[in-house]
């Protein structure tokens, strides 16, 4: 590896935890500062990840939620990745990940990949694995989806 080679790959890693250090201190600023959540989807950056992710953007995706083992949102997964993307703020990480697995989706890219809706909404749509579904399509109980106001109360979603 030379002299440059070296220096940007610094850079890039100097960024990322730059970036990863911003999100905590605007975690921290929002949660100090108790300011106004317009959904349950639109959560603070409560838990930063410090895992880096460096594959293609579905590559990346897929892998936090088979580490999270359950259902995600993509308000959860951008959440995980956000700090893997410097360069992006956490909207566009967001939308991106949507326009990716909807792609993956409906191309048929992986076969294991699937969506369930709570609602006609697009907003409440999560994301998992085939193989989580019972036979009537419903989300088995052990990869349900959890909601923030229902992680308070210790529920799932009852369908």
């Amino acid at each position: 590896m030379d002299t440059k080679e070296f220096l940007n790959r610094r850079i890039s890693e100097v960024e990322k935890e730059l970036s990863s250090l911003r999100a905590a201190l605007s975690a921290y600023e929002r949660s100090s500062s108790k300011s106004n959540i317009n959904s349950e989807y639109d959560t603070d950056l409560q838990e930063v990840s410090n895992e880096k992710y460096d594959g293609t953007w579905i590559e990346n995706i897929l892998t936090v939620i088979k580490n999270k083992n359950r259902f995600l949102h993509n308000t959860e997964i951008a959440n995980e990745l956000y700090s893997s993307y410097a360069d992006k703020d956490k909207k566009s990480v967001k939308r991106r990940i949507s326009a990716v697995l909807s792609s993956a989706l409906s191309k048929g890219e992986i076969d294991s990949l699937t969506n369930h809706r709570f609602s006609n909404s697009i907003k409440d749509t999560v994301w998992g694995k085939k193989e989580w579904l019972d036979e009537q399509g419903q989300i088995k109980k052990e990869y349900m989806y959890t909601s923030k106001e229902n992680n308070k109360n210790n529920k799932t979603f009852d369908f």
